[in-house]
């Protein structure tokens, strides 16, 4: 049994694929688009995984949608059956809308947690084992009516007829066997039958034959049986009267079958589902106070006095999940920090805040920057979150920690995964970005994602020239987009960067942003203050601009 995984992002692969192995499905094939997963499924040739049971299917993906990919599959007659979900972070009505009706039976909405995922898979598993089974039970009926006790015993469904004027009834062996009775030595009638209905249920169940017969109502009912030896179990009855030429009822005939197994599996969803709802109303109530200590963590305004400098924050939310400023040891080094929580809103807020409340309470305790992200880092990986933390973390040395340079200074930096630091000579215009090693990859992790090797990591020292511009900042100004959907880009940036270098930090913060908001919002250059402050961009802008 496989699960077939349809993501353009590596990332997103391997965070279901780690999840799924944790919930014990092992046998999982990953592909990057909807041609990878026709190919797969054997769609554009002769190999193909011939036992895949379920795809998870991204939407958001180049060339062809996920809805358009499950549409596709949907036509190839022995790929119909197997269960796709789709992973999406929409929750617009309309494309989920559009997601069933391309043959998606239910999706998952990124960011997810463990919980929901894996209660979503085990549903549609179940159902594609469902579907599977009564495929069979049909195939079998249309071959033989001899082989229909046999059907009846696998689908455990039994069937009854019930003659009114001699109040007796015919029941299958498997109806018999579902209730718990020998065929030889039981009379089957109406009496009978709702003596094994459980107490509770047994006047539903009477009220239920009452409105068939006398009012016309449809037959159907679930409810729960007493077997002798104790135990119990959940059945599904559904039949229909019959009448006579007169109008008068004469009968009754219909199906019973064992449904404790579905009923148990539904009870579980249930149970997965309100948990899941459970932390997420739990997040809700710690939403403000997350956003009030994620604004005290970090300090604006640095101690050390060779730093000019402006940090500012613009969330896409009430709660962000950027966060940038400065932090000490307790030996009293200060470093910069600028970091991305992955995802959006209060769930990314609140993973910020447990990784910066984790580094405060180490440095506090007079951990080095180096010991106290390692902690951190498997403090994260260890509540299994699904998020991860990218960003910078670095700092301006003092004097006597390393042999000074006239003009220059020493920096040192640790990547967390992401670099996006770039240095400007203020008198040159000479743009230098901060990459790391080539032969040291390992050491520039993101945090809560990836333990092992992670106690390699290690800072380099950077020499940079005095009276020098430093921009640490985040994505969400890189990728902002304009009206026609391009990406505003690095090389953009870089020039604000350039163009701004002679005005203060402060000033240049305030240009740099502003240009990024005329250009995403398709405003002329003369737009006033108020239009380029309404401009909304999608993600958190983070930016740090330090003079030294």
């Amino acid at each position: 049994m496989a699960i077939l995984i349809v993501d353009d992002s590596e990332l997103s692969r391997q965070l279901l694929k780690m999840h799924l192995e944790k919930g014990g499905y092992t046998d999982l094939v990953l592909v990057s688009s909807a041609r990878g997963a026709y190919e797969a499924l054997g769609m554009g040739g002769p190999n193909y995984c011939e036992d895949v049971d379920l795809v998870l299917m991204d939407n958001s993906m180049p060339e062809i949608s996920g809805i358009a990919a499950t549409e596709r599959i949907k036509t190839v007659d022995r790929l119909k059956d197997i269960p796709i979900v789709m992973v999406t972070g929409s929750s617009e009505d309309h494309i989920l809308q559009a997601a069933f009706d391309a043959g998606a039976i239910d999706y998952i909405k990124k960011p997810y947690s463990k919980i929901e995922l894996l209660a979503r898979v085990r549903s549609a598993l179940t159902l594609k084992e469902e579907t599977q089974r009564r495929k069979s039970r049909e195939k079998s009926l249309a071959r033989s009516r001899a082989s229909l006790t046999k059907a009846q015993e696998i689908a455990q469904i039994g069937n009854w007829d019930w003659n009114f004027e001699q109040n007796t009834m015919y029941w299958s062996s498997q109806q018999y066997r579902i209730l718990g009775y020998a065929p030889k030595e039981f009379v089957a009638n109406y009496q009978s039958l709702i003596g094994g209905v459980h107490i509770d249920d047994a006047e539903y169940v009477k009220k239920t034959f009452f409105r068939a017969i006398f009012e016309e109502k449809p037959l159907v009912s679930d409810f729960r049986v007493s077997l002798a030896d104790g135990t119990e179990k959940v059945v599904s009855l559904q039949g229909e009267v019959v009448f006579d030429d007169d109008g008068e009822p004469v009968g009754a005939l219909g199906t019973l079958q064992d449904i404790t197994e579905r009923k148990k599996t539904e009870e579980a969803l249930r149970k997965a589902k309100s948990e899941a709802e459970e932390a997420r109303k739990i997040l809700e109530e710690e939403h403000h106070e997350a956003e009030q200590i994620g604004k005290s963590l970090l300090k604006a305004i640095p101690e050390d006095k060779r730093l000019t400098t402006c940090v500012r924050m613009e969330q896409s939310s009430t709660a962000g999940g950027d966060r940038a400023g400065f932090i000490h040891e307790l030996t009293g080094r200060e470093w910069l920090m600028v970091t991305d929580a992955s995802g959006h809103g209060k769930g990314a807020a609140k993973f910020q805040e447990v990784a910066l409340g984790s580094l405060l309470a180490l440095l506090f305790k007079g951990r080095s920057m180096k010991e106290a992200l390692i902690i951190t880092n498997r403090l994260l990986e260890r509540i299994g979150a699904g998020r991860f933390l990218v960003g910078n973390v670095w700092r301006v040395m003092r004097e006597g920690e390393k042999g000074a340079i006239e003009g220059w200074l020493w920096v040192e930096e640790y990547n967390i995964g992401q670099h996006f630091v770039v240095e400007i000579d203020r008198e040159t215009g000479d743009v230098t970005e901060w990459k790391w090693p080539a032969n040291e990859p390992g050491k520039a992790m993101m945090l809560g994602m990836f333990e092992d090797g992670f106690d390699d990591m290690a800072s380099i020292i950077r020499k940079v020239k005095k009276n020098s511009r430093i921009f640490s900042f985040t994505d969400g100004l890189t990728e902002a987009c304009n009206p026609d959907g391009e990406q505003f880009s690095m090389k953009r940036l870089v020039d604000l960067f350039v163009n701004t270098r002679s005005l203060s930090a402060d000033l240049a913060h305030s240009g740099i942003v502003a240009g990024v908001k005329r250009w995403t919002g398709g405003l002329p250059g003369d737009a006033c203050d108020e239009e380029i402050n309404n401009v909304q961009i999608e993600d958190d802008i983070t930016l740090a601009v330090v003079d030294i």
